[in-house]
């Protein structure tokens, strides 16, 4: 993106603060993964701050896993449309499934406290990718509109954000 992405203006405030508060009306606990405590300070929830620096969303489960010794259910601060209703449909999986992992995708998903030792190896032999987790532990993949699990990588995508803001009908495919 060549900038915050997290920081870009999206209904009335940012990216990242409109997720934190759709998931903050819903759950009692909502945490943001920082690399510094200083981060984002507008935004009331708790800090997990990064335990392993540079390696993305890896490093933020890695930490959040660490941190609070439960399961946590990781969604990425650029999927606008990504809802707490979503979420919680998604974490009724969970116990009935008994799985490590129940996603739609790799940064909307629940990942249970037995993650975190694979999650290290990935990081110790610089495997950042989340989805690399997938066929190593018992996961369940939960289906989602593609609407809900949109995200905002590029300049490209954060024009289709706007034209969908503007409109309310986001055109959200991309090639």
């Amino acid at each position: 993106m060549g900038r915050d992405k997290l920081a870009l203006s999206f209904g009335g405030t940012t990216l990242l603060a409109e997720r934190a508060a759709e998931f903050r009306a819903r759950f009692a606990n909502v945490y943001l993964s920082v690399a510094a405590a200083d981060s984002y300070p507008e935004i009331d929830c708790a800090r997990i701050i990064d335990s392993v620096e540079r390696c993305g969303p890896m490093g933020a489960l890695y930490s959040a896993l660490s941190q609070l010794k439960s399961g946590v259910f990781l969604c990425a601060g650029d999927m606008p449309y990504a809802s707490s209703e979503a979420a919680l449909r998604l974490l009724e999986q969970v116990q009935p499934s008994g799985a490590d992992i129940v996603w739609a995708e790799p940064t909307f998903a629940y990942y249970a406290e037995s993650v975190l030792a694979v999650a290290g190896a990935h990081i110790a032999s610089r495997d950042y990718k989340l989805r690399g987790l997938i066929p190593e532990l018992w996961s369940v993949y939960y289906e989602l509109p593609e609407r809900e699990l949109f995200n905002v990588n590029t300049p490209e995508d954060y024009a289709l954000l706007n034209r969908g803001v503007e409109t309310g009908q986001a055109q959200l495919r991309r090639k």
